[in-house]
Protein backbone atom coordinates (compact mmCIF):
# COMPACT_ATOMS: atom_id res chain seq x y z
CA UNK A 1 0.00 0.00 0.00
CA UNK A 2 1.46 3.30 -1.13
CA UNK A 3 0.99 6.54 0.78
CA UNK A 4 1.33 10.07 -0.54
CA UNK A 5 1.90 13.31 1.37
CA UNK A 6 1.74 16.93 0.25
CA UNK A 7 3.32 20.26 1.13
CA UNK A 8 1.35 23.42 0.36
CA UNK A 9 3.52 26.53 0.36
CA UNK A 10 1.81 29.90 0.40
CA UNK A 11 3.05 33.47 0.27
CA UNK A 12 -0.12 34.74 1.94
CA UNK A 13 -2.46 32.50 3.91
CA UNK A 14 -4.29 34.34 6.68
CA UNK A 15 -3.81 33.24 10.26
CA UNK A 16 -7.44 32.39 10.95
CA UNK A 17 -7.43 29.79 8.17
CA UNK A 18 -4.28 28.05 9.45
CA UNK A 19 -6.27 25.30 11.12
CA UNK A 20 -5.28 21.64 11.20
CA UNK A 21 -7.80 18.95 10.30
CA UNK A 22 -8.02 15.32 9.15
CA UNK A 23 -5.84 16.16 6.13
CA UNK A 24 -3.53 19.02 7.18
CA UNK A 25 -1.25 17.83 9.96
CA UNK A 26 0.52 21.10 10.74
CA UNK A 27 1.58 24.54 9.53
CA UNK A 28 5.20 25.64 9.65
CA UNK A 29 7.00 28.85 8.78
CA UNK A 30 8.76 28.69 5.43
CA UNK A 31 11.86 30.70 4.52
CA UNK A 32 11.21 30.86 0.77
CA UNK A 33 7.49 31.53 0.99
CA UNK A 34 5.52 32.52 4.11
CA UNK A 35 3.77 29.48 5.45
CA UNK A 36 3.64 25.80 4.60
CA UNK A 37 0.82 23.38 5.27
CA UNK A 38 1.94 19.76 5.59
CA UNK A 39 -0.55 16.96 5.09
CA UNK A 40 -0.87 13.59 6.71
CA UNK A 41 0.10 10.75 4.35
CA UNK A 42 -3.03 9.55 2.53
CA UNK A 43 -3.77 6.48 0.46
CA UNK A 44 -2.46 6.45 -3.12
CA UNK A 45 -4.89 4.33 -5.11
CA UNK A 46 -6.84 4.03 -8.35
CA UNK A 47 -9.91 2.54 -6.65
CA UNK A 48 -12.67 5.03 -7.37
CA UNK A 49 -14.41 5.07 -3.99
CA UNK A 50 -11.19 5.41 -1.98
CA UNK A 51 -9.70 7.93 -4.41
CA UNK A 52 -12.84 10.07 -4.21
CA UNK A 53 -12.40 10.26 -0.43
CA UNK A 54 -8.91 11.66 -0.93
CA UNK A 55 -10.09 14.09 -3.59
CA UNK A 56 -12.80 15.27 -1.20
CA UNK A 57 -10.02 16.17 1.27
CA UNK A 58 -8.42 18.28 -1.44
CA UNK A 59 -11.70 20.06 -2.10
CA UNK A 60 -12.23 20.70 1.61
CA UNK A 61 -8.82 22.41 1.72
CA UNK A 62 -9.21 24.39 -1.49
CA UNK A 63 -8.43 27.72 0.22
CA UNK A 64 -4.96 26.53 1.16
CA UNK A 65 -4.23 24.72 -2.12
CA UNK A 66 -5.25 27.73 -4.22
CA UNK A 67 -3.87 30.41 -1.88
CA UNK A 68 -1.50 33.08 -3.31
CA UNK A 69 1.93 31.70 -4.07
CA UNK A 70 5.13 33.32 -5.24
CA UNK A 71 7.59 32.03 -7.80
CA UNK A 72 9.73 30.46 -5.08
CA UNK A 73 6.89 28.32 -3.75
CA UNK A 74 6.82 24.64 -4.64
CA UNK A 75 4.45 21.72 -4.40
CA UNK A 76 6.62 18.97 -2.93
CA UNK A 77 5.16 15.47 -2.71
CA UNK A 78 6.34 12.47 -0.69
CA UNK A 79 5.62 8.80 -1.31
CA UNK A 80 6.26 5.72 0.80
CA UNK A 81 5.45 2.03 0.94
CA UNK A 82 5.93 -0.38 3.81
CA UNK A 83 8.84 -2.68 3.09
CA UNK A 84 10.67 -0.25 0.81
CA UNK A 85 13.38 2.13 1.98
CA UNK A 86 13.68 5.63 0.64
CA UNK A 87 16.77 4.79 -1.40
CA UNK A 88 15.05 1.75 -2.93
CA UNK A 89 12.14 3.91 -4.07
CA UNK A 90 14.60 6.53 -5.35
CA UNK A 91 16.47 4.08 -7.56
CA UNK A 92 13.26 2.60 -8.95
CA UNK A 93 11.57 5.98 -9.54
CA UNK A 94 14.68 7.30 -11.28
CA UNK A 95 13.83 5.16 -14.32
CA UNK A 96 10.67 7.18 -15.00
CA UNK A 97 11.68 10.70 -14.02
CA UNK A 98 12.44 11.82 -17.57
CA UNK A 99 8.72 12.38 -18.10
CA UNK A 100 8.41 14.51 -14.97
CA UNK A 101 11.50 16.49 -16.01
CA UNK A 102 9.80 17.22 -19.31
CA UNK A 103 6.46 18.22 -17.76
CA UNK A 104 8.05 20.52 -15.20
CA UNK A 105 11.32 21.48 -16.90
CA UNK A 106 11.18 25.09 -15.67
CA UNK A 107 11.65 23.84 -12.12
CA UNK A 108 15.12 22.57 -13.02
CA UNK A 109 16.20 26.22 -12.88
CA UNK A 110 14.85 26.67 -9.35
CA UNK A 111 17.28 26.84 -6.44
CA UNK A 112 15.40 24.08 -4.63
CA UNK A 113 15.73 21.63 -7.57
CA UNK A 114 18.97 22.52 -9.35
CA UNK A 115 21.28 19.99 -7.70
CA UNK A 116 21.93 16.31 -8.52
CA UNK A 117 20.14 16.54 -11.87
CA UNK A 118 21.34 13.04 -12.82
CA UNK A 119 19.68 11.63 -9.69
CA UNK A 120 22.72 9.79 -8.42
CA UNK A 121 22.26 7.94 -5.14
CA UNK A 122 25.63 9.02 -3.75
CA UNK A 123 24.82 12.70 -4.42
CA UNK A 124 21.44 12.69 -2.70
CA UNK A 125 20.74 16.11 -1.17
CA UNK A 126 18.01 18.57 -0.28
CA UNK A 127 18.28 20.77 -3.35
CA UNK A 128 17.47 18.16 -6.00
CA UNK A 129 14.42 17.40 -8.10
CA UNK A 130 14.03 14.19 -6.09
CA UNK A 131 15.69 12.99 -2.89
CA UNK A 132 15.32 10.08 -0.52
CA UNK A 133 15.02 9.95 3.24
CA UNK A 134 15.05 6.87 5.46
CA UNK A 135 11.65 5.46 4.51
CA UNK A 136 10.24 7.82 1.88
CA UNK A 137 10.93 9.62 -1.36
CA UNK A 138 10.42 13.37 -1.75
CA UNK A 139 9.67 14.64 -5.26
CA UNK A 140 10.60 18.32 -5.21
CA UNK A 141 10.21 19.02 -8.92
CA UNK A 142 6.56 20.02 -8.78
CA UNK A 143 5.79 23.76 -8.89
CA UNK A 144 3.18 25.40 -6.69
CA UNK A 145 -0.47 24.57 -7.17
CA UNK A 146 -2.66 26.93 -9.18
CA UNK A 147 -5.89 24.99 -8.84
CA UNK A 148 -7.43 21.76 -7.62
CA UNK A 149 -6.96 20.45 -11.14
CA UNK A 150 -3.19 20.52 -10.57
CA UNK A 151 -3.30 18.36 -7.45
CA UNK A 152 -5.75 15.91 -9.03
CA UNK A 153 -3.37 15.47 -11.99
CA UNK A 154 -0.28 15.05 -9.83
CA UNK A 155 -1.99 12.47 -7.64
CA UNK A 156 -2.86 10.43 -10.75
CA UNK A 157 0.63 10.79 -12.25
CA UNK A 158 2.33 9.73 -9.03
CA UNK A 159 0.00 6.76 -8.77
CA UNK A 160 1.13 5.68 -12.25
CA UNK A 161 4.72 6.09 -11.09
CA UNK A 162 4.16 3.76 -8.15
CA UNK A 163 2.33 1.27 -10.37
CA UNK A 164 5.26 1.31 -12.78
CA UNK A 165 7.60 0.63 -9.84
CA UNK A 166 5.46 -2.25 -8.55
CA UNK A 167 5.09 -3.88 -11.99
CA UNK A 168 8.58 -2.99 -13.23
CA UNK A 169 7.04 -1.40 -16.33
CA UNK A 170 9.10 -0.15 -19.21
CA UNK A 171 9.40 3.60 -19.75
CA UNK A 172 7.09 3.38 -22.79
CA UNK A 173 4.47 1.47 -20.80
CA UNK A 174 4.59 4.11 -18.07
CA UNK A 175 4.15 6.90 -20.65
CA UNK A 176 1.19 5.10 -22.24
CA UNK A 177 -0.54 4.88 -18.86
CA UNK A 178 -0.08 8.63 -18.27
CA UNK A 179 -1.42 9.73 -21.66
CA UNK A 180 -5.04 9.43 -20.53
CA UNK A 181 -4.69 12.40 -18.15
CA UNK A 182 -3.97 15.01 -20.82
CA UNK A 183 -6.32 16.66 -23.30
CA UNK A 184 -3.94 18.62 -25.53
CA UNK A 185 -2.43 15.93 -27.74
CA UNK A 186 0.08 18.08 -29.61
CA UNK A 187 1.44 19.58 -26.39
CA UNK A 188 1.64 16.12 -24.82
CA UNK A 189 3.44 14.63 -27.84
CA UNK A 190 6.06 17.37 -27.59
CA UNK A 191 6.58 16.69 -23.86
CA UNK A 192 6.87 12.95 -24.49
CA UNK A 193 9.45 13.50 -27.22
CA UNK A 194 11.44 15.81 -24.94
CA UNK A 195 11.19 13.35 -22.07
CA UNK A 196 13.42 10.85 -23.90
CA UNK A 197 16.22 13.43 -23.97
CA UNK A 198 15.84 13.90 -20.22
CA UNK A 199 15.72 10.15 -19.66
CA UNK A 200 18.91 9.76 -21.70
CA UNK A 201 20.56 12.49 -19.64
CA UNK A 202 19.64 10.77 -16.37
CA UNK A 203 20.64 7.31 -17.62
CA UNK A 204 23.96 8.44 -19.11
CA UNK A 205 24.70 10.95 -16.30
CA UNK A 206 25.60 13.41 -19.02
CA UNK A 207 23.66 16.35 -20.42
CA UNK A 208 22.89 16.53 -24.14
CA UNK A 209 22.30 19.35 -26.61
CA UNK A 210 18.61 19.49 -25.76
CA UNK A 211 18.78 19.40 -21.97
CA UNK A 212 21.65 21.88 -21.58
CA UNK A 213 19.29 24.80 -22.22
CA UNK A 214 17.37 23.91 -19.08
CA UNK A 215 20.52 24.12 -16.98
CA UNK A 216 22.22 27.29 -18.19
CA UNK A 217 20.16 29.57 -15.94
CA UNK A 218 21.28 28.10 -12.63
CA UNK A 219 21.49 30.66 -9.82
CA UNK A 220 25.15 29.71 -9.36
CA UNK A 221 27.36 30.06 -12.43
CA UNK A 222 29.96 27.63 -11.11
CA UNK A 223 27.37 24.84 -11.02
CA UNK A 224 27.00 24.77 -14.79
CA UNK A 225 30.78 25.08 -15.13
CA UNK A 226 31.18 22.01 -12.94
CA UNK A 227 28.74 20.07 -15.10
CA UNK A 228 30.60 21.04 -18.25
CA UNK A 229 33.88 19.92 -16.76
CA UNK A 230 32.42 16.58 -15.70
CA UNK A 231 31.11 15.94 -19.19
CA UNK A 232 34.54 16.58 -20.72
CA UNK A 233 36.16 13.79 -18.72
Amino acid sequence: MWLIGFEFESSMFVKKHQVTNNFIKKFVKDRTCYIEGISYPVLLTDKIEERNKVFKMFEDNKKLIESPQGDNCGGHITISKKGLSGVEIFNKARNYMGFFYSLYSNRLQAWSCHSNIYLEEEKNNKFAAMRFKKDLLEIRLFPHYKSLKDIFLRYKLVFELTKAIDLNLSYDEFIDNCKLFFNHQQWLNERIKESYYFKQMIDDKKYNKFTIKFMKHYPRFYEIQRLRNENKR
